[in-house]
């Protein structure tokens, strides 16, 4: 896009203007919390075994989902298995 003459123009009115309001959004005050700033330095080992729980959690909730899907896949086969012995014992009695 070619810049014309009021872009150029107006581009530092742009800027003061971008700068202004950069100003007033600023942080008026830091307000510091005693209490906040111990409980961070002082809660790593606390956080660390919090973390470690839900690890914990997180493989126990893996293996209860293995041992659903490996149960559902030995149902599966045994149906499979049956409905194919039927088949076999049907085929040998001669039936239908």
């Amino acid at each position: 896009m070619a810049s014309t003459n009021l872009s150029a123009l107006t581009q530092s009115h742009r800027i003061a203007s971008l700068k202004k309001r950069a100003k007033r959004e600023q942080v008026k005050e830091v307000v510091f919390d005693e209490d906040a700033r111990k409980e961070f330095l002082t809660g790593f080992h606390k956080r660390k075994l919090a973390k470690k729980e839900a690890a914990k959690k997180k493989a126990i909730d893996r293996e209860k989902q293995e041992r659903r899907e490996q149960r559902l896949e030995h149902r599966r086969a045994l149906a499979e298995q049956a409905r194919s012995n039927a088949k076999e014992v049907e085929k040998a009695y001669g039936g239908v």
